[in-house]
């Protein structure tokens, strides 16, 4: 399944943070959905998981201004890409959520002298409210 997760930022201030990955635990960040499946229904195997750590050899202000997102008041930052946490496999009405982890704090950490020059504020851990998706069985033709 293909999902488009977008944040966006509704304060007053710069959000800055580390493109993150998607249905991968990383040092920089995840976005994820995973699907509750309905009631008597096995869902999907999710947990696929990988450890990519930061370049830390990096000037951190160089890599702030070169690779991190940087969002003003009502900016939004979209990304599409296939979830591998997502598979409607089967008839029923299904239970979506999607969450943001940030960065994890012992590389922030690293980083907050870097932000503060720059006016920046990190990204908390976010989750979405649960949508239903009805998946209908497949007619035979």
């Amino acid at each position: 399944m293909t999902v488009t997760y977008r944040l966006t930022n509704l304060s007053s201030s710069l959000l800055c943070f580390p493109p993150p990955s998607v249905d991968c635990y990383s040092v920089d960040g995840e976005l994820a959905a995973t699907a509750t499946p309905p009631k008597g229904v096995v869902g999907p195997r999710t947990g696929r998981g990988c450890a990519a750590d930061r370049w830390m050899d990096r000037d951190v202000g160089y890599d702030i201004e070169q690779n991190w997102i940087k969002l003003g008041p009502l900016q939004s930052y979209a990304i599409t890409q296939e979830s591998h946490a997502i598979g409607l496999t089967a008839p029923g009405r299904w239970k979506i959520q999607a969450g943001y982890v940030p960065v994890r704090e012992d590389a922030q950490s690293r980083y907050q002298d870097a932000l503060k020059e720059r006016g920046c504020s990190s990204v908390p851990e976010l989750h979405s409210p649960n949508v239903t998706i009805s998946v209908k069985e497949k007619s035979a033709k």
